[in-house]
């Protein structure tokens, strides 16, 4: 059986073909819920995957969660879910639920840093996704992105902004 990281590195080159020949259909499917807010409407579109189209990623979650070095998130009879926590508070969910999130997080962080949309890119962000997920379970410091706002304009060429 191929390794981890190349099995997650298999299924993220998969779900990045696969949503460019099906971008088009994520076009409009929230409508008008977020008419007022063009940033959030758009980070929802490129970071949609539809449960029934990528069933490859709950088995991906969970061949990871059999691994030894993942045993502590694992799912365990009569205990709750891993709670990720964070200055402000924390949640719970299903251990598989973090390793979805990985494609989920790569594709927002594309938009929202305005990475190239790019095979490689993605690819690269679901694993450096990963790795910061094995730091967290190993109880190491993780990086983590704050975004506090999202202004999405572009300038002119040659044009800039001077700021005190």
């Amino acid at each position: 059986m191929p390794d981890i990281l190349t099995l997650l590195t298999e299924q993220a080159v998969a779900v990045f073909r696969e949503r460019t020949q099906v971008r088009e259909e994520n076009t409009n499917i929230f409508g008008n819920f977020f008419h007022s807010d063009h940033v959030l409407q758009g980070a929802q579109q490129v970071s949609l995957l539809p449960q029934a189209r990528y069933v490859a990623i709950p088995n991906l979650a969970n061949q990871i969660l059999l691994d030894s070095e993942f045993s502590i998130i694992a799912p365990h009879e009569g205990e709750l879910d891993p709670m990720v926590m964070h200055p402000a508070g924390g949640s719970r969910g299903p251990a598989s639920g973090l390793i979805t999130s990985l494609f989920t997080a790569a594709l927002l962080q594309m938009y929202y840093l305005r990475l190239p949309n790019t095979e490689n890119v993605f690819v690269r962000a679901v694993l450096e996704g990963f790795e910061e997920l094995r730091r967290a379970i190993r109880g190491e410091r993780v990086r983590a992105y704050s975004i506090t706002g999202i202004a999405r304009f572009s300038l002119p060429d040659g044009a800039q902004v001077v700021t005190p």
